[in-house]
């Protein structure tokens, strides 16, 4: 490895990453203040969604930019990548549990069963160089399952709200279409180009968080304890 400030390997892939980052970041602090004002809690599995997220995206940047491309999973913070990933594979089991509207101790067993799962995923992860398809295995499922908990709510209320969540859900499946599928417009790499349409799905899952929160308050139908 021979980092430098002044090259990155995959700038468009790193920049890109680096920015998914920082809107990660910001819509974090947003659904942390609008909880706070809201006077409730923030909910930790949309927390942990938006932190795992840019976290990877973090890191993701950092061995875009500073490691040559065969070098790449070799590195600590792909890894760590890989972690964070499977994190937020976590955060939408639980999330899937709660709109599901699962019985507490459904959910309960849930969590932990996932939390238990990650442990012995990070032991794997960390014990040897892997690919980006480790982190897909583990992350597409618990995605599908968080699909199929917002479309049903669509299904029983036709709420705007929900509708924005599903719509939210099918662009990262546009975006995991395009990173597979190796798709580019023009200059932008199909790396570069995932990462802007999960920057968008992003947002307007966040906005999702924030109106699900607001029905946590009201005691609204789709807002069933977490």
């Amino acid at each position: 490895m021979n980092p430098s400030l002044f090259h990155l390997y995959e700038s468009d892939v790193s920049l890109t990453d680096f920015a998914l980052t920082v809107e990660c970041t910001i819509l974090t602090i947003w659904l942390w203040i609008r909880s706070r004002k809201l006077g409730t809690t923030p909910d930790k599995w949309f927390m942990l969604l938006f932190l795992s997220s840019g976290a990877a995206s973090f890191a993701g940047g950092m061995v875009h930019g500073f490691w040559p491309p065969h070098a790449q999973t070799d590195s600590l913070l792909w890894s760590f990548t890989l972690l964070s990933l499977g994190a937020s594979g976590v955060s939408c089991w639980n999330l899937g549990a709660r709109f599901f509207q699962l019985s507490a101790y459904s959910r309960n067993f849930i969590a932990t069963t996932t939390l238990l799962l990650f442990g012995f995923y990070g032991i794997y992860v960390i014990s040897a160089p892997r690919k980006f398809e480790v982190a897909i295995l583990a992350y597409l499922p618990a995605v599908l399952f968080l699909t199929g908990s917002v479309a049903r709510q669509f299904l029983l209320s036709k709420s705007r709200q929900s509708s924005l969540g599903l719509w939210a859900l099918a662009l990262t499946f546009v975006a995991a279409f395009i990173q597979q599928g190796k798709i580019e417009i023009g200059p932008v790499g199909h790396n570069a180009l995932y990462h802007l349409v999960q920057g968008f799905a992003l947002f307007q899952f966040a906005v999702f968080a924030a109106r699900v929160d607001k029905d946590r308050t009201s005691g609204g139908a789709a807002a069933s304890s977490p």
